[in-house]
């Protein structure tokens, strides 16, 4: 009797450690000359709620401006999108602004831009590279209760090559909120490359 009540001190224990998030960072080709002005692509997350996708994308952001790049959100990349495309539309209509909103029903975000007008408008925003975020949320094979969250950023100049990738990860035992395991392998994956 007293060994089954060993093992279940055990197995109690084994499910009372807090996961530590690991890392590994990978400075690509371009680091030595990375870009510091970064387009923020939208995190790609497909488990993840819109509220999780903001939050990544504020943390992302801030680390990396503290950390001495400057971020160019989605929002102002595609708010651009849209003025070039409607001020494109009233150019080709003419002086009928009546006709030209008619015309103006589905107006484009950044990413369904054919590649060579994307990197246009990158450029004429003034920036030189861009930031990918990637979350890929699981359960761990054959583990009841073990969830896994990674995190990917990826840094690469406007031609594609890399600057720096830093992808954390991190499994546990199911008792962590998701939310919060986002945010502590965001703010690893975030570290990682600044202290690398």
């Amino acid at each position: 009797m007293r060994w089954l009540a060993g093992l279940g001190l055990a197995v109690s224990c084994h499910w009372a450690v807090e996961a530590t998030p690991s890392s590994h960072v990978y400075r690509g080709p371009a680091y030595a000359a990375a870009p510091r002005v970064l387009a923020a692509l939208p995190v790609d997350c497909r488990n993840c709620t819109g509220r999780q996708l903001d939050a990544v994308a504020m943390q992302t952001r801030m680390g990396l401006e503290l950390a001495g790049y400057n971020v160019v959100d989605t929002e102002l990349v595609n708010a651009e999108a849209r003025m070039r495309f409607t001020l494109t539309k009233q150019a080709a209509a003419g002086t009928d602004n009546a006709r030209t909103h008619e015309e103006i029903t589905d107006v484009p975000e950044w990413s369904r831009l054919p590649p060579g007008q994307q990197q246009q408008l990158l450029v004429a925003l003034g920036v030189d590279g861009v930031l990918q975020a990637a979350i890929t949320m699981g359960y761990s094979n054959g583990a009841q209760y073990q969830q896994t969250v990674t995190m990917r950023l990826a840094v690469a100049r406007l031609d594609g090559t890399i600057a720096w990738t830093a992808d954390c990860g991190m499994l546990t035992n199911g008792d962590d909120a998701t939310a919060a395991m986002i945010e502590r392998v965001g703010r690893c994956a975030l570290d990682s490359e600044a202290a690398w």
